[in-house]
């Protein structure tokens, strides 16, 4: 395949792997459902409302309120087994890694056709540069493994320059990490007045 020609085209082939996209992409903008703290002023804590249903939380406008736990753990995204965990898990798998590939062959121009398991390789590779610190370019050993998982000539892409090139996976990253996220509503105290919205995902 020539990495210089396509319409920014991407076919992922769809095999059901469990990669854990939540730790792959761990430090970006997804944001976590846990214990409030100073440290992670967006996660939820228990109630303290009058409603059992609502969980108190802090609005991405950083208005506090609460989310209804209905939303918070919808009936379809709660697995009652754990063959439902793996299989619910492995689905947002393939959401992100198809937004990645995706992403990354629009803005690259090129054609994308590899296993999922490769484009979770290269997947990986770029989240580990990001929490690393360090852009992903074609010319470096990251960049490298990066690009031939995915089918690419490397030397190519580097000619196009750096800057691009670390700017689309950037941007490839950024929408695996959107690609599972849901905005719920927040309200007062009485689970009706919206007051703002709650990322989780």
């Amino acid at each position: 395949m020539d990495p210089t020609t396509g319409a920014g085209r991407s076919r992922v082939r769809r095999q059901l792997v469990h990669v854990g996209v939540a730790v792959l992409l761990a430090g970006g903008a997804v944001v976590a459902v846990g214990a409030a703290t100073a440290d992670d002023p967006t996660a939820v804590s228990s109630t303290d409302a009058a409603e059992p249903d609502l969980v108190r939380a802090v609005a991405t406008n950083g208005r506090e309120g609460y989310v209804h736990r209905s939303d918070l753990e919808p009936a379809d995204l709660t697995p009652a087994n754990p063959t439902e965990a793996v299989a619910l898990q492995r689905a947002a798998d393939e959401v992100a890694t198809a937004a990645f590939v995706d992403t990354l062959a629009a803005r690259l121009g090129v054609t994308i056709d590899v296993p999922v398991s490769d484009a979770v390789t290269a997947m990986q590779t770029a989240a580990d540069q990001r929490r690393a610190g360090a852009g992903t370019v074609a010319g470096t050993a990251a960049g490298r493994r990066l690009f031939t998982a995915l089918g690419l000539d490397a030397n190519v892409l580097a000619d196009r320059g750096d800057d691009a090139t670390a700017e689309a996976v950037d941007a490839a990253l950024d929408a695996a990490e959107r690609a599972n996220q849901r905005e719920l509503p927040v309200y007062e105290s009485d689970g009706r007045t919206r007051i703002g919205t709650f990322v989780v995902g």
